[in-house]
């Protein structure tokens, strides 16, 4: 029942994305038009999120293409405790690649394969954090032994950074100061 969920979402929500996409153009073009109304002689961008990238069929084909990559990582990485499921369209990977890479799929498919690995990770270190979170506010039960994640985090290496920081980790201050530098 589970694949069979999953294979729906893998079909269906490329099209639901797509009608994100084909909603909210509109709504761009339109506030763009009007701001350049009130603001003659300016270029003014008008930023709209993710959404917007997911009408690009690159997107698609790139995260499809990853889900075994990113299996086979979880699989097979050690200290990875992560077996992603409803991370397992990694948008936050594939819709930054595609603006990166101008749209080469090849090029979009190596970065996935580059950095999977590093959400696997940060997704592991953070879920003992995530779990005590939603078992304080009642919002799951788990079995012993059982935890929940992120496994699709935005910017996994930056909140890694920070959050060692904020334990007062040499480790942490070390990235900290490398992040500040670069």
């Amino acid at each position: 029942m589970l694949a069979m969920q999953a294979a729906a979402a893998l079909t269906l929500f490329p099209m639901v994305a797509k009608l994100f996409m084909q909603a909210l153009s509109p709504l761009s073009d339109g506030i763009s038009e009007f701001m350049k109304r009130k603001f003659k002689n300016r270029e003014l961008f008008i930023g709209l999120d993710w959404p917007i990238l997911a009408g690009c069929s690159e997107v698609w084909v790139a995260i499809v293409l990853m889900v075994p990559v990113t299996l086979i990582f979880a699989l097979i990485l050690p200290g990875n405790g992560v077996l992603p499921f409803a991370g397992i369209l990694n948008i936050s990977l594939c819709a930054p690649a595609l603006i990166v890479t101008g749209g080469n799929l090849i090029r979009m498919i190596i970065l996935g394969t580059i950095t999977t690995p590093i959400f696997l990770y940060v997704s592991t270190f953070f879920a003992g954090t995530i779990t005590d979170l939603a078992h304080s506010t009642g919002a799951i039960s788990l079995k012993a032994g059982q935890q929940i994640t992120w496994s699709t985090l935005e910017y996994p290496v930056f909140r890694y950074i920070f959050a060692e920081a904020s334990q007062f980790t040499i480790l942490g201050f070390i990235f900290v100061a490398i992040w500040v530098v670069l």
